[in-house]
């Protein structure tokens, strides 16, 4: 059976080469659109889970609403006419209750590890050049815990700054934007609160261009002590055993407290919905892959069909079942798809191969500065599955009209 449906593939060797090539740029095409974006999506995933926390914990800072305001000074709902209504934004910039957090945190068994933070906002100067920034209080070990950071250092470790007060890391770009060296002295200040220098002992490139120009860190302890607010925390970044469970994890903290508590799919809401359009696009590439294969065999054997009406009676005749006729011609688009789904899966590994020596970041820690792509053995598995299936599926239409073909009907209508 295998043997007559090769002959009669090659019989129309044009129409085959190019049902077969159909197949093969869709399966090409899917396999590095999909490598491409996932990719993508691998590196920002990179960015918001190990780069940064799963869950953050900050105080809540709402705006102030007119419903809110009477209902607390006019619980009895008496009638009220506002002059001027209320507005605003209440809440603190730092965390109350910092010691019951951390008891929770220590408990509970789904986290693996927590830390403090303090952000403030900084004028930074060196010479005279002046730039604002954001200067983030952590305690080292702590953090590193939380988050993947060392990686992404070019000079010295996060580790370093535990060995003495007022030094900090900065971002590789905000230390070329000052024109300052490691070494240097910058000088932070809080404008009424004073300034102080610290030391430039390190830096790091997180390839995003916004923080690597604006980001500062040092010790808890040394961002407090700038603030003049011993003790102040405005954030606690949480690290879970399990990532997928942040968003409840958050949900349910959330309620129990007056902190506002977002888990990273909450907070890159807007970034993950681009993730979304990305799906949609493969998946559209899935569809056309179905819709070039399936067209193609099912015209490839419509015609077959058609032009081997005469060999088809002759099988008939010698004894060959209408299952068998069906299965001869089933067998062709099987054979097609699974000849072109191999060579597109082939062809697509060497674009994505040759896409993954592209420089587009020099410097960056992950993927070396080249273009980050995926191997991931589900979209070969995905790019396959489709192309056959699609072939599979074409062919039985006409496959079935063959096999319902009788001799004698055949003969009569030549």
């Amino acid at each position: 059976m295998n043997f007559l449906a090769i002959r009669y593939l090659l019989s129309k060797k044009k129409q085959t080469i190019l049902t077969l090539l159909g197949i093969t740029l869709g399966t090409a095409g899917y396999i590095s659109i999909s490598g491409i974006m996932l990719g993508f999506q691998t590196y920002l995933l990179d960015q918001f889970i190990n780069s940064d926390c799963h869950v953050r914990i900050q105080a809540r800072d709402e705006p102030v609403t007119e419903p809110e305001v009477r209902n607390l000074l006019f619980p009895e709902g008496n009638s009220i006419h506002w002059i001027t209504p209320p507005s605003g934004r209440r809440g603190e910039d730092n965390i109350d209750n910092v010691p019951g957090w951390t008891e929770r945190l220590s408990k509970d068994p789904r986290v693996l590890a927590y830390a403090l933070q303090l952000q403030i906002p900084v004028i930074t100067q060196f010479a005279k050049v002046t730039t604002t920034t954001q200067l983030i209080g952590i305690n080292p070990d702590d953090q590193l815990r939380v988050s993947n950071l060392e990686p992404y250092m070019t000079v010295g470790s996060f580790k370093d700054l535990s060995k003495g007060a007022n030094q900090i890391m900065v971002g590789e770009a905000l230390l070329s934007k000052v024109g300052a060296r490691i070494g240097d002295y910058l000088v932070l200040s809080l404008g009424n609160k004073g300034s102080q220098p610290f030391k430039v002992i390190g830096t790091f490139k997180f390839g995003m261009k916004r923080t690597d120009e604006g980001t500062i860190y040092t010790r808890l302890v040394d961002a407090q002590s700038l603030n003049r607010s011993p003790s102040k925390v405005s954030d606690i970044t949480v690290k879970l055993i399990d990532p997928e469970i942040s968003l409840p994890f958050a949900q349910e903290l959330s309620a129990k407290s007056q902190e506002l508590v977002q888990s990273w799919e909450q907070i890159n809401e807007s970034t993950l919905s681009v993730f979304k359009t990305q799906d949609i696009v493969r998946y559209s590439m899935t569809i056309a892959i179905l819709v070039v294969a399936g067209f193609g065999i099912f015209n490839v054997l419509s015609m077959t069909v058609t032009q081997k009406r005469k060999e088809i009676a002759i099988l008939r005749s010698i004894g060959y079942e209408p299952f068998d006729i069906t299965e001869l011609f089933l067998l062709q688009g099987m054979i097609l798809g699974f000849i072109g789904g191999l060579i597109g899966l082939i062809i697509g590994f060497i674009i994505c191969k040759l896409l993954s020596t592209i420089e587009v970041s020099p410097g960056r820690a992950m993927g070396m500065g080249k273009m980050m792509i995926s191997f991931a053995p589900r979209i070969y598995l995905i790019g396959f599955t489709t192309a056959f299936a699609s072939s599979a599926f074409s062919s039985f239409i006409p496959a079935r009209s063959a096999g319902k073909m009788e001799p004698m009907d055949i003969m009569r209508s030549d």
